[in-house]
């Protein structure tokens, strides 16, 4: 048995096309809600096969830092239940990732005794600055290892469930007793930040963060996207004025001349995505 899980707060309409996408590879979703209140949201699927359950509230110096340390606490609580439910195996995804394809028969064949540990790929869509749905309409991708992503390149994982495991971060876990393996047959697509609206909807949301990952100087962000989008966004905050916001997205957007050259050299792929709409 295959189990995901993720943490989600402002459900919407992709959510449940993103469940959808989900539950051809998986056979339950551990949904944690970050607000408990939308546990009465129209937006969250009514099947069987998703448990919803109420987050973790830890709180900490930081929206950024609260939420690294509810993702970890909400996925150690996924692996108890996963373990409790028969599942053999536990992924961790945000809301804005799909694992790619949705072939059940690729995954299957990663259930061997050996692997303890299963990561993926990702690689990032490039931005378009609006979009109604951005897993059907971003489809242009930067390739992993061929370019510098705007946000995470260290991939997703999923591992064995075993009583020593733990989620060591949002990227991949601790503890697996087996070999740690890398799958190329599948990735994750990374829509983050896929449009204006939802960059800056992000970047509002997290606030002032410091520069520091869990706010320890031993872990410096080094993704300058990141750090830039946090203080353009605070300083448009305080003036009440959006032009540079505007232009500073506008600058990630990918033209034509840059698509035919990223193109022959390689470094971007187009994805499709068949999310049964």
């Amino acid at each position: 048995m295959f189990v995901l899980t993720t943490t989600v707060k402002g459900l919407d309409q992709q959510f449940a096309l993103w469940c959808m996408h989900h539950l051809r590879l998986f056979d339950h979703i551990i949904v944690w809600l970050d607000d408990p209140k939308e546990i009465a949201s129209h937006y969250l699927p009514k099947d069987t096969r998703i448990l919803t359950r109420g987050g973790s509230q830890i709180h900490g110096s930081s929206p950024l830092n609260r939420l690294l340390l509810r993702q970890n606490a909400n996925t150690d609580e996924a692996l108890r239940l996963a373990a409790a439910m028969g599942a053999r195996w536990l992924c961790h995804l945000d809301v804005d990732e799909l694992l790619y394809p949705a072939d059940r028969h690729l995954l299957e064949s990663l259930n061997t005794d050996l692997a303890g540990q299963i990561r993926f790929l990702n690689h990032e869509a490039w931005p378009v600055w609006e979009a109604q749905n951005a897993f059907l309409e971003c489809t242009t991708f930067k390739l992993n290892g061929k370019m510098t992503f705007n946000l995470y390149s260290n991939g997703k994982a999923m591992v064995r469930c075993q009583s020593s495991v733990h989620a060591k971060h949002a990227h991949e876990f601790a503890g697996f007793v087996g070999e740690d393996h890398q799958f190329d047959g599948m990735v994750v697509l990374h829509y983050g930040c896929p449009t204006y609206s939802a960059w800056l909807s992000k970047y509002r949301a997290l606030g002032t963060f410091s520069d520091y990952w869990w706010d320890d100087p031993a872990q410096p962000i080094t993704l300058t996207f990141h750090t830039a989008s946090r203080d353009v966004v605070t300083r448009c905050m305080k003036e009440g004025r959006y032009d540079e916001a505007e232009q500073f997205f506008r600058s990630q957007l990918l033209t034509p001349d840059l698509r035919r050259a990223l193109e022959l050299e390689q470094k971007i792929a187009d994805y499709r995505v068949e999310l049964g709409i």
